[in-house]
């Protein structure tokens, strides 16, 4: 038997994957079947940024790395989950809840945190990072930060603080995460894979949580 248990923190793709801006939609499409073509393929339609994926520098960062360049170093860490989501009443999440939080767990060992706020399927409004918490985050040795909602940073955000703060550290952000609520205040490995795509800013990413 396995002394390993592996939790699975991505978000299906399909047509209800969950996007943010202008982005379009997902679209899966039969491409062939069995029945007439002796095998079955489809053709995938999606925004970089839809479902859980991981932001690259170069998403908001002039001559940023981009998804392509990422080491893969980089989405092997140790990492905690926070528990914000007592701040499901506020649109930001403030560095005083990042503290509170904090003070449960402590987070001196962990090059990645994962924010879980209980929104992990919003309609409209989500809460993100104010940008005194993001920059209290980047200034931690942290390879990677990652939320269970569309943006890193609220909804009406129109500046994007959290986003650029974070990514001119270059460390990466992980939206749309799923079953963040299983691992607060644990400690596991994360691995978080994104495809290598030449010149993009963002790549979908299968990510899941090894717990000894």
């Amino acid at each position: 038997m396995s002394r390993f248990r592996i939790i699975d923190l991505s978000e299906e793709i399909s047509s209800t994957s969950l996007s943010t801006g202008e982005h379009p939609g997902v679209y899966l499409l039969k491409w062939t079947n069995i029945v007439l073509h002796g095998y079955e393929s489809e053709l995938l339609f999606m925004p970089t940024h839809a479902s859980t994926h991981i932001d690259a520098p170069s998403r908001l960062i002039e001559k940023g790395k981009t998804i392509g360049d990422a080491p893969l170093a980089s989405f092997i860490v140790t990492a905690t989950v926070l528990d914000v989501s007592f701040t499901r009443t506020s649109k930001v999440i403030t560095l005083k809840d990042i503290k509170h939080a904090e003070s449960k767990v402590g987070i001196d060992y962990c090059e990645g945190i994962l924010l879980y706020t209980g929104f992990e399927k919003p309609t409209t409004k989500f809460p993100g990072l104010s940008e005194s918490a993001a920059h209290y985050l980047a200034e931690r040795r942290l390879k990677i930060v990652g939320i269970d909602t569309p943006s890193i940073d609220p909804w009406d955000s129109t500046t994007l603080a959290a986003h650029k703060v974070l990514l001119r550290r270059g460390i990466y952000i992980i939206e749309n995460l799923r079953n963040l609520k299983k691992l607060v205040n644990k400690k596991f490995r994360l691995i978080a894979l994104p495809l290598k795509i030449q010149g993009a800013s963002a790549s979908p990413a299968r990510v899941i949580a090894i717990l000894e």
